[in-house]
């Protein structure tokens, strides 16, 4: 599992389609990109895994920073 990583050049066209939106709109997606939202969505995975009894595959959701982190263990586990 791992959040939604957006290249530069993806967000940027993103927010030029988004300046048209309505601000509740455009205030949902750059919430969305915070530190907040992120653990909010780590609870709620974390409590469907436990209530469904799966596993993730790194045993974390995978964050925008960690793509370093990510293939040292894709690497280590091929």
């Amino acid at each position: 599992m791992e959040h939604i990583n957006l290249r530069r050049y993806i967000r940027e066209r993103m927010d030029q389609v988004l300046a048209d939106e309505p601000e509740d709109v455009r205030e949902a997606y750059l919430q969305a990109r915070t530190k907040e939202h992120r653990e909010q969505l780590d609870t709620i995975v974390a409590e469907l895994l436990d209530k469904h009894r799966l596993r993730l595959r790194f045993e974390e959701v995978v964050h925008h920073d960690d793509n370093d982190a990510l293939r040292e263990r894709l690497a280590s586990s091929a």
